[in-house]
């Protein structure tokens, strides 16, 4: 099975983009193929990431392939250096600003270069089924472009677009209500984001089409350890995080600072702070 999943944004630094940055791997593990669409600068830093799509100054469409076989390629469209964002931030290489700050000429011009890239890689890549990403404007991303080959899709509901854009911003419900219409099923994580959702869309079959899936803990990843354990692998990551290079290491505002993240972690004293028998593998 081949899967799109349009994100739209980084892999790393807020919850919905580490939201896929883990969605992606998990998928290539169950034997499918993955195809994601984000925006993150350099995404071959990404041990899952095995090709990435890039569309150069000529329109022209080039996948390079770091390794066989293929299982996910990251594409990046060319958004032409202006990326709306649910909650003001910085990104690198691109101007981000809120959606509400936006002309009518911008945002249609965003949408357009988003609906023909990822309508050329359905056609290059053939995938069954897709997943959107937040209320706007994934979900009205994929309806149109995916609407002639008409590969089904999802859309998981993350709450920022659905509470700081659309709902006290009216002028961009009729994207919301475009995109989630033809949608198979909405993904959730509470019922009180089900809830909002339902109140603001308005659609009575949405509600029917809506499923529950509760944010939960990798296990694997994340564990209780005997404290000199979880000592010393709070120390490894501190010195991980103190010899990371600081160029390109933080790509948006929400994007992690490693030597502040080095000096914070340096501070914690493993008798007194219980958080460092949690430390992930």
């Amino acid at each position: 099975m081949r899967v799109l999943i349009f994100h739209g944004y980084l892999l790393r630094g807020t919850g919905s983009n580490v939201y896929n940055a883990n969605l992606a791997p998990r998928s290539c593990g169950w034997g499918t193929r993955c195809i994601c669409s984000a925006r993150r600068p350099r995404p071959r830093k990404f041990d899952f990431v095995d090709a990435v799509g890039e569309w150069g100054p000529d329109g022209g469409l080039q996948v390079t392939a770091r390794r066989e076989p293929v299982r996910c390629t990251v594409y990046r469209p060319d958004i032409g250096g202006l990326l709306p964002v649910y909650v003001a931030d910085r990104y690198e290489g691109v101007e981000a600003r809120p959606f509400p700050d936006l002309t009518p000429d911008e945002l249609d011009a965003y949408l357009d270069r988003n609906v023909a890239a990822v309508a050329e890689v359905a056609e290059r890549a053939r995938p069954d089924v897709a997943l959107a990403n937040h209320l706007v404007m994934g979900p009205l991303i994929l309806a149109r472009a995916l609407a002639e080959p008409g590969v089904p899709y999802a859309v998981k509901i993350h709450g920022s677009a659905l509470e700081y854009t659309v709902k006290p911003h009216p002028r961009f419900l009729p994207y919301a209500r475009e995109g989630i219409a033809p949608a198979r099923g909405v993904l959730v994580g509470s019922r009180h984001t089900a809830e909002s959702l339902w109140a603001a869309v308005d659609d009575d079959t949405l509600k029917a089409r809506t499923r529950l899936g509760p944010p939960g803990v990798d296990i694997a990843a994340f564990g209780p350890r005997a404290p000199e354990a979880a000592a010393a692998g709070l120390r490894a990551l501190a010195e991980r995080l103190a010899a990371e290079d600081p160029a390109g290491a933080a790509a948006g505002g929400f994007d992690r600072d490693p030597a502040a993240a080095a000096a914070a972690l340096g501070a914690l004293e493993p008798g007194r702070d219980r958080l460092v028998a949690f430390v992930a593998s």
